[in-house]
């Protein structure tokens, strides 16, 4: 019994000299050392704010010209093609035997041709000879004009038939991905009815509106970025593209456009995009992110007053690389710690 007394003893004693130690340090007060500097109103692009929708700069909606039925559709969503790939094949068996029918016609008329040409020959030694009337050397030509145009008709019809027939194979309008496939073999492809939908993800735009009292200040050719939130926010700068000139009359706003490089293949098309369009300058204050305090969803600065760090709530806006747009809080003229804010709590003394 008397041992567990002396062992409380001594822990109560060393929990006291602990707790002394700590009082002591606080009472004590040491300045901390940080950096500071003195907050000041800057000139900061002004942005027109408008939310659009990532798309390909380059899309197509692939279909045939033949109503015929689908014998081979080799390529799959996601698959990647190279210009002129053949996406759609479809059933050419009548188209074949008409050509086969039009290489006769051909070699026919050609024959006839040179039959002409032949008579043609002849009956001008015969002529010029004054063995035969010049009638008979005109109906002559003629009959070789006959044959000429006879033989024309029938190479413009192979070629007809060749072009109908090289419908038959669907190919690839561009370099791009297979991203919608509507058709597969043994299905009928009709005449303008899309089959497939290949877009080039080697460039992206963003298409949004504007309303028509922001749209005044843009210019074609100026700054702009896009943020997409997807995997993180990302900031992507490019250029104004287009503005559409007139409004949607129900909605009072504008198109605009910006086009970029996706080169990478980070961006998809139907992902949410804010588009941020530089329109002049304006005035903010400015301070270093470094300076920033979070505590849950409330941001903070401490703020030297009198050699004390004083915290500071305040409301924080767009950032400006390292820097942050302070919107309430905090004005021009004021010192902000900037190093050090992790080891300082309100009213520490600072130096």
């Amino acid at each position: 019994m008397n041992v567990r007394i002396i062992i409380l003893f001594v822990l109560a004693a060393a929990f006291a000299g602990c707790g002394g130690g700590e009082r002591q340090e606080a009472e004590s007060g040491t300045p901390i050392p940080v950096q500071t500097v003195t907050v000041a109103e800057q000139a900061v692009p002004a942005l027109v704010t408008a939310v659009g929708t990532t798309a390909a700069f380059q899309t197509a909606s692939v279909g045939s010209k033949l109503m015929s039925r689908v014998t081979e559709a080799p390529v799959r969503e996601g698959d990647r093609v190279r210009k002129g790939d053949v996406l759609v094949r479809l059933d050419s068996q009548d188209l074949s035997a008409r050509r086969g029918q039009a290489e006769a016609g051909l070699a026919e008329a050609r024959s006839a041709l040179e039959n002409a040409a032949l008579t043609l020959r002849r009956m001008q030694a015969l002529y010029d000879q004054k063995a035969t009337p010049k009638k008979n050397l005109d109906d002559t030509r003629t009959g070789h004009a006959r044959a000429q145009a006879a033989a024309q008709a029938a190479e413009a019809g192979l070629r007809e038939i060749d072009a109908t027939l090289a419908y038959s194979a669907v190919r690839a309008p561009f370099d791009g991905v297979v991203v919608k496939k509507m058709i597969e073999a043994g299905d009928v492809a009709a005449p303008g009815a899309p089959l497939l939908v290949v877009e080039d993800p080697g460039r992206m735009k963003v298409v949004a509106r504007v309303s028509e009292g922001e749209v005044e200040a843009l210019r074609v050719g100026g700054t702009a970025f896009v943020e997409i939130d997807a995997g993180g926010q990302r900031r992507l700068p490019c250029v104004l593209e287009r503005v559409v000139p007139s409004a949607d009359p129900a909605s009072r706003t504008f198109d605009v456009e910006v086009v970029l490089d996706n080169a990478d293949g980070r961006l998809r098309s139907g992902q949410f995009a804010r588009l941020l369009i530089e329109s002049g300058e304006r005035r903010a204050v400015l301070i270093p992110k470094a300076g920033l305090v979070r505590q849950g969803q409330l941001e903070g600065v401490y703020v030297a007053e009198g050699g004390v760090a004083r915290l500071r709530w305040v409301r924080v806006g767009r950032d400006y690389g390292d820097r942050a747009e302070v919107l309430s809080g905090l004005s021009g003229g004021e010192r902000v710690v900037v190093s050090g804010v992790d080891r300082l709590k309100d009213g520490d003394r600072i130096r």
